[in-house]
């Protein structure tokens, strides 16, 4: 086989010619023409982009007489292939202009119109098309709710790799909506969602593996939840806080770990983190009592709408000396500009 191939090198180098010369001209053609029909799309020109139609079609057209002149039968077929190649171009920019037009709709509150394109869309099998309806359905936002409609285009657009789709089939695995309950199944649609960094296909791999049904296993739980957390899941970090707070099977109680990751979660915003550090600093729960930052966590989970501890805020205030409690108003102010600083970062 070696020695045939060198025997064969013109012959080869004919072929990587060939190829070169085809992808660099599909990609180049493919290039132009999606720009191209975007830019004649948005401007809304019919006749123009009619225009850009028969210009792909001639130009299509006379490289295939080259290439049937100048090589062989088989370039035809390729020619005619990228013919069709770079005529889907216009058709993908068009979705992706009607795709736009949906979400500006949807997002102002106008779901009707938003809808009518979602359908037309998912008559084709455009994926994001068939998951949108898929909730729009589950939900009977504008629309009659039906359970069984949205499983089968969410199915539709979990094959054709919507990863939010996948990610859902295992919620409605695993819940039974629309289809009856099946974890086996709910955890098949997570892990391929999840393989693909689906943030929220990891936290319930970790939800599942933590309970009786998925096996109380909490390595995998702990994996999971971990890396939902470095993708920026909130409830994950929380989770992973409770399993170092209370201890669980192979994992013993770590307290300085669990408030490290209870102050993680409540500098994202959640409530139940800066509950849980309110609680363990007033009650010394493996620390000593420290009434003084349990008002920190306290104040800061009243004024982020907690209203459950306004009570129990002023009780602490009242524990408090004059001098502790300025200091305390004086850390949750750095703390508020800290964090208001921090998020204006994350949204440039």
């Amino acid at each position: 086989m070696r020695e045939s191939l060198h025997h064969n090198n013109q012959y080869i180098h004919h072929l990587q010619n060939t190829l070169i010369n085809n992808v660099v001209f599909t990609l180049a053609i493919k290039v132009l023409f999606l720009r191209l029909n975007m830019f004649l799309l948005r401007k809304g020109g019919v006749r123009k982009t009619l225009s850009a139609v028969v210009g792909v079609i001639i130009f299509s057209c006379r490289k295939a007489s080259n290439y049937w002149a100048c090589q062989s039968q088989a370039n035809l077929k390729n020619a005619i292939v990228l013919f069709f190649f770079c005529l889907s171009s216009i058709t993908w920019a068009g979705e992706a202009e009607e795709l736009d037009k949906a979400y500006g709709y949807a997002t102002t509150g106008n779901y009707d119109d938003a809808i009518a394109i979602w359908e037309k869309l998912a008559k084709s099998g455009e994926p994001n098309s068939l998951y949108n309806l898929s909730i729009v359905y589950e939900r009977g936002v504008f629309v009659d709710k039906d359970v069984e409609k949205s499983f089968d285009l969410c199915q539709q657009a979990a094959i054709k790799g919507q990863i939010p789709a996948q990610a859902h089939m295992g919620t409605k695995y695993l819940l039974g909506i629309g289809v009856e309950k099946n974890l086996d199944k709910a955890i098949e649609w997570y892990q391929q969602a999840a393989e693909k960094g689906d943030m929220a296909a990891l936290a319930s791999l970790g939800n599942i593996y933590v309970s009786e049904e998925g096996g109380n296993d909490y390595v995998k739980a702990h994996d999971y939840w971990s890396t939902a957390a470095s993708l920026g899941d909130v409830n994950s970090v929380f989770n992973l806080a409770i399993l170092f707070h209370r201890g669980a099977g192979e994992y013993k109680v770590d307290i300085k770990r669990a408030i490290d990751l209870y102050t993680a979660a409540a500098t994202a915003g959640s409530l139940e983190a800066m509950a849980n550090l309110v609680g363990i600093y007033s009650i010394g729960d493996g620390v000593p009592v420290d009434l003084r930052e349990a008002y920190f966590w306290c104040d800061i989970s009243v004024a982020a709408g907690f209203e459950e501890n306004r009570p129990y805020l002023k009780y602490l205030k009242s524990q408090l000396s004059a001098e502790e409690l300025k200091r305390a108003k004086s850390e949750i102010l750095n703390w508020q500009e800290l964090r208001r600083s921090y998020v204006d970062y994350g949204n440039k």
